[in-house]
């Protein structure tokens, strides 16, 4: 086994955990805007539901009068 070869292996190795790593941080920035995609899919219903209490609260007041 020679300098060259370990320098070799050295290398590889690196390169293939270098690899993991940015696959890694590309799963992990997937799921970073999946969880926002459902938070904001969430914000989202909140809204509706308030206008349409809102709405209703508004119907309901005109009918007392």
């Amino acid at each position: 086994m020679t300098v060259r070869d370990t320098a070799k292996g050295i290398g590889i190795r690196a390169l293939i955990l270098i690899a993991g790593i940015i696959i890694l941080g590309i799963w992990l920035v997937s799921l970073a805007f999946k969880i926002a995609g459902a938070a904001i899919h969430l914000l989202l219903w909140l809204a509706v539901i308030l206008c349409v209490i809102g709405a209703l609260a508004i119907v309901a007041r005109r009918f007392r009068r």
